[in-house]
């Protein structure tokens, strides 16, 4: 039994052992086999002490890292959401158009182009109208105008929190892990200052936020996971602790970013576009309603009716889909997913259970939200 426990130990250490990372693994599976070899052959067997070995090794310092999924779950969704606004603020201007040209078809009269047609002015859109009108109404993007750069500065900087998380748990050693440590505490500072933004007092968290973000500067002895787990649970309690001053109430930065930017967005972003959409819905089917009634018992040639029916329902999909968004869900499911990950790095001994649903809500409405906002609306004929 000696014999083929030892030989065990040496293919483990081989297969595994890095550097003095290990020691810790050597000792334990070491009093394990004194246990063993110091027991009476009949109360365990060959194949259970050798189990038990390589249990022990497996348990050890040298384990895979804790959080690695639950973190990138995380910061893939925070992904899909930044991806679902900035997508939805680019498609408002086509939606816009499309909703313009969609009048205008239905008219069937003369068309006037805006002065913005002629400007060189990138703030300026090209927008057609109906005769006589001369000034087109206000777009949907130009709402969002004088606040747009801020918002998009704060979601931004949110995923750059979230990838920075992830790089931290993805650190394969000490190279890897310095860069990924200092590219999340950077993250964290830019996150505090962007919030400015969102909230009255939010720039302030900056360099705080920055100086809880433990930098771990570790030795040969210490293990990477070790520097890792400290990094990253201080970059988490930074963002997720209530320590922002709004209106007299102590608030996180991750509650401020959902109450203040992500939820309002959302929700402004999916009015615009369901107002244009159902705009555009609304003209088309007024072109198809007046063709029938012209051909009266003629039939209707198929480009005058069957495609610009079945792009009629393709519309009807998108604006669905974008009607099916809860903005205030999806702020709330960010937030619900960062408190479980609080907690899971300050309680590793907690259940995961709340965790896992947590995060699984989390990618799913962030999922939804992109793919309902990356939908473009269909070019009017």
């Amino acid at each position: 039994m000696q014999t083929i426990i030892k030989e065990v130990v040496i293919v483990l250490s081989i297969a595994r052992c890095r550097a003095t990372q290990c020691l810790y693994c050597f000792l334990c599976a070491a009093q394990h086999l004194a246990l063993n070899l110091i027991e009476p052959i009949g109360k365990r067997s060959q194949r259970a002490s050798v189990a038990l070995v390589a249990a022990t090794w497996m348990l050890c310092g040298c384990s895979p890292y804790l959080y690695e999924k639950e973190v990138g779950s995380f910061s893939s969704s925070v992904s899909d959401v930044w991806s679902a606004v900035a997508q939805g603020l680019d498609n408002l201007d086509q939606d816009q158009a499309a909703a313009d040209l969609a009048e205008v078809v239905s008219a069937r009269a003369g068309v006037n182009l805006s002065t913005g047609c002629g400007s060189e002015d990138p703030n300026q859109a090209c927008r057609l109208m109906v005769i006589p009108k001369t000034v087109p109404d206000t777009s949907a993007a130009d709402t969002f105008g004088p606040v747009k750069p801020q918002l998009l500065k704060v979601l931004v900087a949110l995923k750059g929190y979230a990838d920075g998380l992830a790089a931290v748990t993805n650190a394969q050693d000490r190279k890897d892990y310095d860069a990924a440590a200092s590219q999340l505490a950077s993250s964290v500072a830019g996150l505090g200052t962007a919030l400015g933004a969102a909230a009255p007092g939010g720039a302030a968290a900056g360099p705080a936020l920055s100086a809880v973000t433990e930098l771990v500067t570790w030795t040969i002895g210490e293990r990477l996971d070790a520097a890792r787990y400290k990094t990253l649970r201080s970059a988490i309690n930074a963002v997720g602790s209530p320590s922002i001053d709004v209106e007299g109430q102590k608030t996180s930065a991750i509650q401020i970013i959902a109450d203040n930017a992500i939820t309002p967005e959302l929700r402004a972003v999916r009015s615009a576009r369901i107002t244009l959409l159902f705009r555009q819905l609304n003209a088309r089917a007024d072109r198809i309603n007046s063709d029938l009634a012209a051909a009266k018992t003629a039939r209707v040639s198929l480009d005058r009716y069957d495609t610009p029916l079945m792009e009629l329902a393709s519309l009807v999909a998108t604006l669905n889909a974008i009607r099916g968004v809860d903005p205030e869900a999806v702020g709330r499911s960010l937030v619900e997913a960062h408190d479980e990950l609080q907690k899971a790095v300050n309680d590793k001994s907690r259940q995961f259970q709340n965790l896992v649903s947590s995060l699984a809500d989390f990618a799913d409405k962030a999922a939804a939200v992109e793919k309902a906002f990356a939908k473009k609306p269909t070019a009017a004929k």
